[in-house]
């Protein structure tokens, strides 16, 4: 019972303090503090961080950096059936199209997702989807 009354007062002491320090236009403190670096870490130099921006892969090849190799190269891009040529297939199939037609999708070039590879390490970049 006595647990609930301290953080009670201690939760309105603290809603107080940010009442006090939004009116004089100071944003409120959340529990700051201080911390001290060490002379050992203040006196080390600093490193380069590098960060990579990921590349938007189309379904065309593209140069880009191999992330399995680490070379510069133009990708290899190979076709895979997804989810729109069984769409559009089953779109033929209820517009009474059975003798074979419904299976056009299936040969369409620009229906199919595209997969990046390395030509070098064969890794798998990266997959552009239709859907």
């Amino acid at each position: 019972m006595a647990d609930t009354k301290e953080n009670e007062a201690a939760a309105s002491h603290t809603l107080l303090e940010m009442n006090e320090a939004t009116t004089t236009g100071q944003p409120p403190k959340y529990g700051a503090f201080e911390s001290e670096t060490p002379a050992s870490v203040a006196n080390q130099s600093s490193e380069t961080i590098v960060v990579s921006v990921p590349e938007l892969f189309g379904h065309d090849p593209m140069e880009c950096l191999c992330w399995n190799c680490h070379t510069r190269i133009v990708t290899r891009v190979g076709k895979k059936i997804g989810y729109l040529p069984w769409i559009a297939c089953m779109a033929l199939v209820t517009l009474c199209c059975w003798c074979g037609c419904c299976l056009v999708p299936f040969c369409v070039k620009d229906l199919k997702d595209t997969n990046h590879y390395c030509p070098k390490c064969e890794t798998l970049l990266a997959r552009k989807e239709r859907i």
